[in-house]
């Protein structure tokens, strides 16, 4: 019985971890344009599927320019992992010149362009650039002006969120990012966040972990009353 346990409880505490943190940036001035721009970036690196997920939103709510929009992301991993982009989603609008808005479907055109080890992801690719930008106001994007309003330069826009999946073998739990640089608009300007990037992240184990973690923790309790 003692053996069993010891490796149901094995089996229990090697589910899933994934580890995360929080990325905060924000500008009253990007690049000298009076322009406020902001970001939030969550990497969730999970251990068991060796993948990392970037959580991207939190952008300036109805933007005035398209210099506000994030159009890029390049970063590095500890120990300088390599992976590839596999997975992108978020919602797709256009932006008419009266200055609404339409949700259409899609898949976001942001596309993974550099060296395995160095994770450049950007929509400013092709024709179709898909730049995230911020939330509207109820009545639209009423604050934008002719780069994003009817810019027939960008037939899609993401609005709000935008989530980004790598596959990268080697993840473990000590695994961040190493480097983040960030691209507003469509120069683009380049913002060198690294600074941003805590010098270690607690793991933080998904809900259905805590519970077995839990369970784990009962079943020994229960088991040592046995023992006894």
């Amino acid at each position: 019985m003692k053996i069993h346990l010891i490796a149901s409880l094995l089996a229990i505490f090697s589910t899933t971890i994934l580890h995360a943190t929080t990325i905060n940036y924000s500008t009253s001035d990007i690049n000298g344009t009076g322009l406020a721009a902001s970001v939030t970036i969550t990497p969730t690196f999970d251990v068991s599927n060796q993948s990392l997920t970037l959580l991207i939103n939190r952008l300036v709510g109805n933007p005035k320019s398209v210099i506000q929009g994030l159009s890029s992301v390049d970063f590095t991993v500890t120990g300088g992992l390599t992976g590839n982009l596999s997975s992108v989603s978020g919602q797709l609008i256009t932006i008419a010149n009266n200055q609404s808005f339409a949700n259409i479907s899609g898949t976001p055109n942001w596309q993974q362009t550099s060296a395995p080890s160095d994770f450049l992801t950007t929509t400013l690719v092709g024709k179709n650039k898909n730049v995230l930008i911020g939330a509207p106001a109820v009545g639209g994007y009423t604050n934008s002006n002719g780069s994003i309003a009817g810019n027939n330069g960008h037939p899609a826009w993401v609005r709000e969120e935008l989530t980004l999946i790598y596959n990268i073998i080697g993840i473990t739990a000590n695994t961040n990012l190493t480097s983040l640089t960030l691209g507003f608009g469509t120069g683009p300007f380049l913002v060198t966040a690294d600074r941003l990037i805590p010098g270690s992240e607690t793991g933080v184990p998904e809900p259905g972990t805590a519970l077995a973690m839990l369970s784990g923790v009962a079943a020994l309790a229960g088991w040592r009353k046995l023992k006894k």
